[in-house]
C-alpha cells in the first residue's frame, strides 16, 4: 500500500474510532477504489455494517474480507459476531473457536466466545472465557461487562457489582454499563444507588428508554410514585414498541391512600385499564415478562374490596399471550439458558412436589414452612425447593434432611419455566403468587399437573391454571369459597409449624426506642401498607379514651410511605396526631424488642398480621383485632380460635376501641388475658397437625396427576 493510501487508511480507522460512520465508510470505499483487493477495509466494513443493524450485509463483506486473507484472528472474530446476531449460533462459534485457532490467545475472540456460550445456556465454560479473556487483558471492558451480565443472569449480584464497577473505572462513558450496574444494585436492594447509577447512564444517552423505565423502578420501589410515572413515561416516549411498559404506568398505585373514595377511583381507573387492554394482542417477550413488573397491584389487598373479579381481570390480559406457547417458552429456556432434564429416579413411585419460593421470599418461607418440610414423612413424598442462587445456602441450611432437595430457579423466565417443567412434579406449590413477575407468570405455563398456592397468596391469584388454595378452616368464612379463583381447601390447623420467637437479648428501657415513660404503649408493627382509612377513627378513640396513650408504630424502609400517612393523620385526626410516634425502620431484633414493650398490640383492620401474630404471641402479648371478611384479615382471630381464647376478638369498631383501652390501662384485666396466654398460646407453636395435614393434602393432589 502507498504512503497515501496508508494515510486515507489510517484516517478512516479514525474516524471510525470516534464513532463517526459515515465518515468512516466513505473512506474506507476510497480504500477499496485504489486497491480492490485490500482485505482490512472489506473487513471494517463489515463492522460498520454490524454496528448499523445490517447483520446480513456484515457476513457479506467480512465473508470477503476473509477469502481475500484468511489467517486474520480478527475478522473470524467479528464474522461471528454477525452470524451470531442473525441467531446462526453454530456457525458463530465455529469462528471464534477458528480465530483462537489462529490467535490462541485473543481476547476479543474469547470475549465473543463467551457471550455466544451464556445464550447457549453453557455458563461454566462462558464464565472460563470471560476469565481467559480479562487475565489476558485486564482492561478489556466488554469481557468485564458481559461477565458481569452473566453472572448478574445466575444471581450473583454481588459479583455482576464488582465486575461492572472495574469496566467502569475503564470505559465511564458506557452508559450501558451503568445501567446494567443499577439493576445489580437494585436486585441487592441497593436503590439509591441503582437510581444514582440510572441517572447517570440517562446523562450519557438522554434517549436510553431502559433506563429512563428502570429509573422508575427504582422511584416505584421507593414508594415515589410520581418520580416512577415520569420515569415510565419518558421510556415510553422512547420505546412506543413496549405495551407492557405503559401498562406498567397505568397500574401504579400510591403507597398509602388517603380515603376511602381515593380507593375507589383508582379501582374504578385500574378496571377500566384492564377492559382496554384485553382486547390488545399482547406479544410477550421471555426476558421482557419477568422484568417488566407488570403484576397485580401489591396493595389491591390492603384496600378491604373483593378483588377476585379485577385479579381475574389482570389474568385475562396475559392469558392469550401464553395460550399455545408452552413449548415455545420451554424451548427457549433449554436452548438459551441449559434447562437440565432432572428425571425421576428409578423405581420411585412417590409422588415429587416442587416448592416454588422466588427470591427474597425465602425468609417468610422458611419461618412458615422450613419445619413443616422437615417433619415431611420421607418414605411417601419427594420433595424439591425450587430457589434462587441468593437463597440456595440458607434453604439447605435451614432443611437439614438429605431427602428433601433444593435446586436453583433461574431468574430468567424462559430458564426458569425449563427448570421447572425439567423436574416432572406431580404438585407445583407456589409459596406465593403475585408478589413478583416471575411467582405470578410461571403458573400460566402449567407446568405440573396440579399446581396450588396457599396464604401467602393474598387471598386470590386470579391466575385460572392454578388448581387449588390451601388455607385454614380456623380463618375462612363458610362462604369464602366464593372469593377465589381456586378451588378453596381448608385445613384444620393454621398451616405453620415454627418454633416460638426468643428475644435477642434483655429487654432494653423504652428510652432506648425515644418511647416517654408513664404512658400506655398501644404498639401497631404491621407494614403502613395495612394503615387503611377505616383505622384512623380506630386510633382517634383510642386516644381520646386513654389520655395517656400514645400508638407507636414503624416506619417502612423508605421514608415517602410515612410522610404521606402523618399527611393523613393530620388530616384526620388532627387533636391526637401529636401522640402518634412513628419509630424509624427497625431491625429484626429492635421489632422484637419493640413488641415486648407493648402494653397492647394493634391489630390492623382489613389485612391484619399474619406470620407476625407467631411473633406477638410469642411473647404472650395481649392483640386486640377486628376480623374482616377476607382470610388476610382473620389471622389473628384463627390463632385465638386456635388458642380457645375469645377475650381480644372485637365485634365493632366501638368495641375494638373499648377493648384496646381496657388492656392499656387495667391492669389486672391485662395480666389476666396475659396469664391465658401464657397457658394456651403453647398451642400455636410445633403443630404436628400442620405437618401431616400437608403430607395428607400433597397425597391427595397427587393423586389427581395423570402421571
Amino acid at each position: 500500500m502507498t504512503r497515501s493510501l496508508e494515510d486515507l487508511f489510517a484516517c478512516a480507522l479514525d474516524r471510525h474510532r470516534t464513532g463517526s460512520l459515515t465518515e468512516a465508510e466513505e473512506l474506507y470505499r476510497q480504500v477499496l477504489e485504489k486497491s480492490p483487493e485490500h482485505p482490512e477495509p472489506l473487513h471494517y466494513l463489515g463492522v460498520i455494517a454490524y454496528q448499523r443493524g445490517q447483520y446480513e450485509q456484515a457476513v457479506e463483506q467480512i465473508g470477503r474480507a476473509i477469502a481475500l486473507d484468511s489467517r486474520q484472528a480478527a475478522f473470524r472474530s467479528n464474522l461471528g459476531l454477525a452470524l451470531q446476531a442473525l441467531g446462526r449460533r453454530e456457525e458463530a462459534r465455529a469462528a471464534y473457536e477458528r480465530a483462537l485457532e489462529l490467535r490462541p490467545e485473543y481476547p476479543d475472540a474469547l470475549s465473543n466466545l463467551g457471550l455466544l456460550l451464556h445464550e447457549c445456556g453453557e455458563m461454566g465454560r462462558a464464565a472460563a472465557c470471560y476469565e481467559r479473556a480479562v487475565k489476558l487483558q485486564p482492561r478489556h471492558v466488554d469481557a468485564l461487562y458481559n461477565w458481569g451480565n452473566l453472572l448478574q443472569d445466575r444471581g450473583e449480584a454481588v459479583a455482576a457489582v464488582q465486575r461492572y464497577q472495574q469496566a467502569l473505572q475503564l470505559a465511564p462513558h458506557r452508559a450501558d454499563i451503568h445501567n446494567n450496574l443499577g439493576n445489580a444494585l437494585l436486585t441487592l436492594s441497593r436503590i439509591p444507588e441503582a437510581a444514582a447509577c440510572y441517572r447517570r447512564a440517562i446523562a450519557l444517552k438522554p434517549d436510553y428508554a431502559e433506563a429512563h423505565y428502570n429509573l422508575g423502578v427504582a422511584a416505584a420501589e421507593q414508594d415515589r410514585t410520581e418520580e416512577a410515572a415520569a420515569g415510565f413515561d419518558k421510556a415510553v416516549q422512547f420505546r412506543r414498541d413496549k405495551p407492557l411498559w405503559e401498562f406498567r404506568r397505568e397500574i401504579l398505585w400510591p403507597p398509602v391512600f388517603q380515603s376511602n373514595a381515593e380507593i375507589d377511583e383508582y379501582r374504578q381507573r385500574l378496571d377500566e385499564t384492564l377492559d382496554r387492554y384485553q382486547s390488545l394482542d399482547l406479544r410477550l417477550d421471555g426476558d421482557e415478562i419477568a422484568s417488566c413488573g407488570c403484576i397485580p397491584p401489591f396493595n389491591l389487598p390492603h384496600q378491604g374490596r373483593d378483588n377476585l373479579g379485577l385479579k381475574r381481570k389482570f389474568a385475562a390480559v396475559f392469558e392469550r399471550g401464553f395460550r399455545g406457547r408452552e413449548d415455545e417458552w420451554l424451548r427457549d429456556g433449554r436452548l438459551a439458558f441449559g434447562g437440565i432434564e432432572e428425571p425421576r429416579r428409578s423405581g420411585d413411585a412417590r409422588p415429587r412436589i416442587g416448592l416454588v419460593v422466588t427470591r427474597g421470599h425465602d425468609l417468610v418461607f422458611l419461618k412458615c414452612m422450613g419445619e413443616i418440610l422437615n417433619r415431611l414423612p420421607s418414605d411417601s413424598l419427594d420433595v424439591v425447593v425450587f430457589c434462587a442462587v441468593s437463597a440456595i445456602d440458607r434453604v439447605r441450611q435451614a432443611i437439614h434432611r438429605p431427602d428433601v432437595s433444593a435446586t436453583v430457579l433461574p431468574e430468567r423466565f424462559p430458564a426458569a419455566a425449563s427448570t421447572l417443567a425439567a423436574a416432572h412434579c406431580d404438585v407445583l406449590y407456589y409459596w406465593e403468587c403475585g408478589s413478583d413477575a416471575l411467582n405470578y407468570f410461571l403458573p400460566f405455563l402449567r407446568l405440573a399437573p396440579v399446581q396450588c398456592t396457599s396464604w401467602s397468596t393474598l387471598v386470590t391469584s386470579g391466575v385460572p391454571e392454578l388448581d387449588c388454595y390451601l388455607s385454614s378452616a380456623l380463618v375462612e368464612t363458610e362462604e369464602a369459597d366464593r372469593d377465589y379463583s381456586e378451588k378453596l381447601v381448608r385445613l384444620n390447623s393454621l398451616l405453620a409449624c415454627q418454633p416460638r420467637a426468643t428475644l435477642p437479648g434483655p429487654v432494653p428501657h423504652r428510652s432506648a426506642f425515644g418511647l416517654p415513660a408513664g404512658k400506655h404503649l398501644y404498639v401497631c408493627p404491621q407494614n403502613l401498607l395495612k394503615f387503611h382509612p377505616d383505622f384512623d377513627p380506630l386510633l382517634a378513640g383510642i386516644l381520646d379514651n386513654d389520655g395517656d396513650g400514645v400508638v407507636v408504630i414503624k416506619q417502612g424502609r423508605w421514608p415517602r410511605s410515612g410522610e404521606l400517612l402523618q399527611e393523613r393523620f393530620r388530616r384526620t385526626l388532627p387533636h391526637v396526631c401529636d401522640r402518634i410516634i412513628m419509630l424509624p425502620w427497625q431491625s429484626h431484633a429492635a421489632y422484637l424488642q419493640l413488641l415486648a414493650q407493648a402494653d397492647v398490640v394493634l391489630d390492623t383492620p382489613h389485612y391484619g398480621a399474619g406470620s407476625s401474630s407467631y411473633d406477638i404471641f410469642s411473647f404472650n402479648q395481649p392483640l386486640v383485632t377486628l376480623p374482616g371478611q377476607f382470610n388476610i384479615g382473620r389471622y389473628a382471630l384463627a390463632c385465638y380460635r386456635r388458642m380457645g381464647i375469645g377475650d381480644l376478638i372485637a365485634a365493632s369498631p366501638d368495641e375494638y376501641v373499648q377493648l384496646a383501652v381496657r388492656v392499656a390501662t387495667d391492669l389486672d384485666f391485662r395480666q389476666f388475658v396475659q396469664s391465658r396466654l401464657a397457658e394456651r398460646s403453647e398451642l400455636l407453636f410445633d403443630d404436628q397437625r400442620a405437618v401431616d395435614e400437608h403430607a395428607r393434602f400433597f397425597h391427595e393432589a397427587a393423586s389427581r396427576s395423570p402421571g
